[in-house]
């Protein structure tokens, strides 16, 4: 798959949905065809379906003999990638080749790294703020001294959550759930299949339920990036990986009981009124009809 990057925004929204299938080729939309039966088949024409099952079997196995304090999340999080590329391979026709070609496409203009770097930074900070003024105790220096680890934990979020979730999320998903779907529809896909692949981190107490809201508003940030950006997938690696290592180890390591549960619940609403303010300053483009390229993998249906 080919995607433009585009610097500045469009002049027409239906022009940013289109981008992110531009080069795919048109398929016929029988929800079962395929090139071939059997195995290949299936999978060709229920990509979404295949890779959600996929990435929570290649990613739940480690929460059976998960336990507190291991270490290691209750999540394998290259689940994801691994997934992605199992389904297209198996799909065949051409579609490995295309999708290696998609994932090494990093560019991006540098006002979308730019954000992807500083706006889950400035949330965190702002809702750190925020639960300080409403009585959690602020950051002692020996807690802020901490981040001087920080580049080495960010290196490692950004190859196992960065890229391992998404390049499943996002170089595979977006564009899927994006065919012949309107922007909405695709984010409450994405939404979906992302909140149930983390259901072992909220099962076990490692993430809070309220930071369910956060997912959606965080799944409707990314995918407008994606959509804004001529489809590339990049900045959403460096947004998750960015959030994670400020938003995880660091500032909400500062905090427990029922400062970190008010802290998730702020970050959570600061994360959806920035979504909301996207969907209302950019509603030209939620409101655009969706697309009706097919991706040369076939039919996309769930």
């Amino acid at each position: 798959m080919k995607t433009r990057v585009i610097q500045d925004e469009p002049p027409d929204p239906q022009q940013a949905v289109d981008s992110t299938t531009a080069g795919l080729s048109v398929q016929p939309t029988s929800p079962g065809y395929s090139e071939s039966g059997g195995l290949r088949g299936f999978v060709a024409a229920h990509q979404l379906a295949v890779f959600t099952v996929l990435a929570i079997v290649l990613s739940w196995w480690r929460w059976a003999g998960w336990e507190p304090g291991s270490g290691n999340g209750p999540i394998e999080p290259l689940g994801p990638a691994v997934a992605a590329f199992i389904v297209v391979a198996v799909s065949g026709n051409g579609q490995l080749r295309r999708f290696t070609r998609t994932v090494l496409n990093i560019k991006a203009g540098p006002m979308w790294l730019v954000a992807a770097v500083l706006t889950p930074i400035v949330m965190v900070v702002a809702a750190l703020t925020v639960n300080t003024m409403l009585g959690a105790p602020a950051p002692t220096e020996s807690q802020l001294a901490g981040w001087t680890e920080l580049p080495v934990v960010f290196l490692g979020m950004f190859l196992f959550v960065g890229l391992g979730e998404e390049i499943g999320w996002t170089a595979f998903g977006a564009p899927r759930a994006l065919n012949g779907r309107h922007f909405l529809v695709a984010a409450a896909i994405l939404t979906g299949i992302r909140s149930l692949w983390h259901l072992p981190v909220l099962m076990t107490g490692e993430l809070q339920w309220v930071m369910v809201v956060g997912m959606v508003a965080f799944q409707i940030l990314i995918l407008w990036m994606y959509l804004r950006s001529g489809g590339g997938w990049f900045p959403a690696a460096l947004f998750h990986a960015v959030f994670n290592t400020v938003g995880g180890p660091f500032f909400f390591g500062m905090v427990e009981g029922p400062d970190l549960a008010r802290l998730a619940t702020i970050f959570s609403i600061g994360y959806a009124l920035l979504a909301i303010a996207v969907l209302l300053v950019d509603r030209r483009l939620v409101a655009a009809s969706p697309t009706q390229a097919k991706p040369s993998t076939g039919n996309s249906e769930l």
